[in-house]
């Protein structure tokens, strides 16, 4: 499979199907994979699907990448693990508090 945000390095990559809603899926594709670091990128990417879903979006941002953290540690207590953060993730909020 194709993926076009990511065409330009797919070959260096190795994708493996989990759902961050199941732990279990998780575990044995972090066993299965074997990783040296793990970068979760997963999250609500639609700002209006997260307002209509806050449940969900709190499943797969939050809930989610704990699970994938879970996971990485069961197998592999000492991996690296990276979540990144962008601005655009929380809307771009700013600190009001001067």
């Amino acid at each position: 499979m194709a993926y076009d945000n990511i065409g330009h390095i797919q070959d260096e990559l190795r994708l493996i199907q989990a759902d961050l809603l199941d732990p279990v899926s998780l575990r044995e594709a972090i066993q299965k994979v074997q990783p040296d670091e793990v970068y979760n990128l997963a999250a609500q990417s639609h700002p209006a699907e997260s307002f209509k879903q806050p449940i969900h979006t709190a499943e797969i941002t939050a809930l989610g990448a704990h699970r994938v953290l879970d996971a990485v540690w069961m197998w592999f207590p000492k991996q690296s693990f990276i979540k990144p953060a962008l601005p655009r993730c929380s809307g771009g909020l700013r600190n009001s508090a001067k």
